[in-house]
């Protein structure tokens, strides 16, 4: 059974839903792209929710970071996945994305609702240390972060051929 994480575009109340999978992920969230589940993480059930456009905010400002820290900002190979990538963002007819992690869930055995629960708090714990990193302009302070995905840097992860820079995701 594969446990992965599903990402849907959904309006405010849940009822509308984007015809189309966002994102599909084995286990856990991209680090590149944890700034877009900043936004008003709250839990209904087990799915996890989050505000589209202030989670666009956040990762615009992370992207910007990437790529001055890296000197990528004007280069090609940059440029045009991340323009890509926001141009799908920002034209997501509906406010929220919708997590859907339960496959994930099923391999412990606490309920789905809790879990959900302590992967916002995670989500939020994580903010923190980016929200210091965004601030001081220092991607170093999310060096523990990145070391747990298994890359020496997030340059190592953008440039991994299948992530093009995060468009891959």
């Amino acid at each position: 059974m594969a446990h992965r994480i599903y990402v849907y575009n959904v309006s405010k109340n849940g009822k509308e839903k984007y015809s189309e999978l966002l994102a599909e992920w084995n286990y856990v969230i991209p680090l590149l792209l944890m700034p877009l589940f900043f936004a008003s993480p709250r839990v209904k059930g087990s799915l996890l929710y989050f505000d589209r456009e202030a989670g666009i905010a956040n990762l615009h400002r992370f992207y910007d970071l990437l790529g001055e820290s890296y000197e990528l900002t004007y280069k090609a190979c940059f440029y045009e996945p991340r323009r890509q990538m926001f141009e799908v963002l920002e034209n997501l007819p509906f406010a929220c994305f919708e997590m859907d992690a339960s496959d994930v869930f099923n391999m412990n055995e606490e309920s789905h609702k809790e879990q959900a629960q302590q992967w916002v708090e995670d989500i939020q714990q994580i903010q923190g240390i980016f929200e210091q990193a965004l601030d001081s302009h220092d991607l170093s302070l999310l060096n523990e972060e990145v070391a747990k995905t298994g890359y020496e840097s997030f340059r190592d992860m953008l440039e991994t051929d299948w992530i093009q820079y995060g468009l891959g995701y």
